[in-house]
């Protein structure tokens, strides 16, 4: 083992690496808006604390949470894994150095949260974002509670959306300035995305299309070279994933596609806790799911909705979260006649987003899986806001404000 297994050690440990953490950012030309990223990083600390010694409930941290942990521990201590989500590896493997340090682990989140809140940053100014913007977009990924909840707690969520950010970083690079280089950046951080969780590969879709079709140099759609090494590169994705495809889907290892009635099946589950929304629905068939589908990625984004609250708890979770999509949403839709390479850039980000959306809403029954889900798509949605917004022809975008 290369960690002693003591909590002091721990907290040393994390005092140390967030000393050395806090001086970077601090300290780093390319980070703007420093102060409110720092006081994100304190308060993803806390938060970690708070539920590594259990000073008060938190939302979403439970009973998956403690399965990640139970599991891990006991692969730790035994020869034959049990498995629930890659991310059982990762864990395993985190306590194997740190002989089963939670606290450790929980604070590795808080790095790949911080990690998030840098790469949308670096994103914006890369995009030559205004600063008004700016700042609005650093409030939301710096304090929406889900967020900060997600990068303290032991769930997989904190690793696909630091991935998902780095991918987008290196596609809007890429858009920005061309190079091969940057295709295979993003292409490799949406991939580690998709370990934790198969559905984010359709993000990809759109970033493969834009490589396709987008030239940055000209900055129009048009058939080049990179188009030709973008297909070639797609083709060769394809193959790996037909002959591994088992890598990046082992949630659905159980549903069969080949059957028809799956998709309505699917559909049709739910196993909210209490939580479920939609539960009127019953599909008969594929055309039925298809249709309903703008129905099902409404909830997906939005929910719990006033029509589906069940108490207080889901009225807290509509203010403190679902209403922060509700009004970026409006802003993506609103500010739609754009100018320059916004308005490609927007084509290709809501393609993304849209696909994913759909993949996501149909494997999602109720709020807390909502909630946990559409985190994994904050940075594009962050992102398509922005590029909406400040590329946007519209003379009165000065009096959308965003109070978050």
């Amino acid at each position: 083992m290369i960690f002693v297994d003591t909590e002091s050690f721990s907290l040393v440990f994390i005092l140390i690496c967030s000393f050395f953490v806090f001086l970077s950012i601090y300290l780093s030309k390319k980070v703007q808006f420093k102060n409110l990223i720092l006081l994100g990083f304190v308060l993803r600390i806390f938060l970690m604390l708070a539920d590594y010694y259990h000073w008060f409930p938190i939302l979403n941290s439970g009973v998956d949470s403690e399965v990640f942990h139970k599991v891990a521990l006991e692969n730790q201590r035994s020869s034959v894994w049990k498995i629930w989500t890659n991310y059982t590896y990762f864990l395993t493997f985190i306590y194997y150095l740190t002989n089963s340090s939670r606290l450790i682990a929980q604070y590795i989140n808080v790095l790949l949260g911080v990690g998030v809140m840098v790469f949308v940053q670096r994103s914006l100014s890369l995009l030559e974002i205004k600063k008004s913007v700016q700042k609005n977009v650093i409030l939301i990924v710096v304090l929406l509670p889900n967020l900060i909840i997600f990068s303290g707690i032991l769930l997989r969520e904190a690793w696909i959306e630091f991935f998902v950010a780095a991918s987008l970083f290196y596609f809007l690079k890429w858009f920005k300035t061309g190079s091969i280089k940057n295709i295979l950046l993003t292409i490799v951080m949406i991939m580690l995305a998709t370990i934790m969780h198969s559905g984010t590969i359709s993000i990809l879709i759109g970033y493969v299309i834009a490589f396709l079709i987008y030239n940055p140099k000209t900055q129009k759609t048009q058939i080049s070279g990179n188009s030709i090494f973008s297909l070639i590169l797609l083709i060769g994705i394809m193959i790996l994933l037909m002959n591994h495809f088992e890598m990046f889907t082992s949630k659905f290892s159980n549903f069969n596609f080949d059957d028809p009635n799956a998709f309505v099946e699917l559909t049709n589950t739910t196993n909210g806790g209490g939580s479920d929304y939609l539960t009127w629905i019953k599909a008969d068939n594929v055309s039925q799911c298809l249709l309903l589908s703008p129905l099902k990625m409404f909830y997906f984004l939005f929910s719990p909705l006033p029509t589906e609250w069940r108490g207080i708890s889901d009225v807290i979770g509509f203010l403190i979260d679902s209403i922060v999509y509700l009004w970026l949403c409006i802003g993506i839709y609103r500010f739609r006649d754009l100018q320059g390479f916004g308005k490609p850039l927007r084509m290709f980000l809501l393609i993304s987003l849209l696909i994913t959306v759909f993949i996501f809403a149909y494997g999602t029954y109720n709020a807390g899986t909502a909630f946990r889900h559409r985190a994994k798509l904050i940075p594009v949605i962050l992102i398509t806001y922005a590029v909406s917004l400040n590329y946007s022809t519209d003379k009165h975008k000065k009096n959308y404000k965003l109070n978050a």
